[in-house]
């Protein structure tokens, strides 16, 4: 699947944020993760892109609709931060390492 999500944030009706992702269902889960680091972190859009993401999966792809959930955390997330990302008295989802599609400058 290939959809385009592209978004504008604004401040005083005016442009500071323009991007977008190209591809597939981790591209929502993508943009807000940017969009908090930016706004929420004060990160600059560089170190915001380079941050490690997750996303969920599966997602709406007919192909992998009945695949177990699991999250999917990049390989350069911190361990403790995938640890306290699981609710580990209940049954959850498995994580797996995963590597997006990039990052960009």
């Amino acid at each position: 699947m290939h959809t385009l999500n592209c978004y504008m944030a604004t401040r005083d009706g005016q442009p500071v944020i323009v991007s977008g992702t190209p591809g597939g269902d981790h591209q929502p889960q993508c943009n807000l993760q940017l969009l908090t680091n930016l706004i929420d972190f004060s990160m600059d859009p560089q170190a915001a892109v380079e941050a490690p993401r997750w996303w969920s999966f599966p997602g709406t792809d007919p192909a992998t609709l009945d695949r177990e959930m699991e999250l999917r955390v990049e390989a350069e997330m911190p361990e403790a931060t995938v640890r306290g990302s699981k609710p580990w008295d209940t049954e959850w989802c498995g994580v797996s390492r995963a590597s997006m599609t990039g990052k960009c400058n």
